[in-house]
C-alpha cells in the first residue's frame, strides 16, 4: 500500500494537524463507513462528508478529525489509497490556516495527475 509522500509531514506545523481531507470517495459513501475505517487508528472526533447544498448529494471528499494528531498522520500513512466502499481513497493532512498552507515550500505537497492513459511495459 502506499505511503503518503511527504505532504505537510515535514512542516513543523503539522504535527500538531488532527485533521484529514479524505478525496475520492464514491459518491454513495456514508458518515458510517468512514467512522468504520478510520476509528480502527484511533478515537475520532468528527467525520463529515462534503455535500452539494441544493441537492445534498456527496462532492466525493470528507474530513475526519482525530481527538490526537499521532493517530491522524498514522492514518494517513496507514490507509492512503486504502478502498473505501470499492474505492481506493486519498488522504492528506488537512492545514486550516491559509497562511501555513501559502508557506509550503513545493517538497512538501502533493502533486495529483489522473487520467493518464495506461502504458504496457512489455
Amino acid at each position: 500500500m502506499p505511503a503518503i509522500a511527504n505532504q505537510a509531514t515535514s512542516s513543523e506545523d503539522a504535527p500538531r494537524s488532527r485533521s484529514l481531507w479524505v478525496g475520492e470517495l464514491g459518491f454513495d459513501t456514508e458518515e458510517a463507513s468512514l467512522v468504520s475505517v478510520f476509528q480502527q487508528i484511533g478515537p475520532l472526533e468528527s467525520v463529515r462528508i462534503c455535500r452539494d447544498g441544493k441537492t445534498k448529494r456527496s462532492l466525493g471528499y470528507a474530513y475526519v478529525n482525530f481527538q490526537r494528531s499521532e493517530d491522524a498522520h498514522r492514518a494517513a500513512e496507514e490507509l492512503n489509497f486504502r478502498k473505501i466502499n470499492g474505492k481506493p481513497c486519498r488522504i492528506m493532512i488537512q492545514l486550516r490556516d491559509p497562511k501555513k498552507r501559502q508557506n509550503l515550500r513545493s517538497e512538501d505537497s502533493n502533486v495529483v495527475i489522473k487520467n493518464l492513459p495506461r502504458v504496457d511495459s512489455a
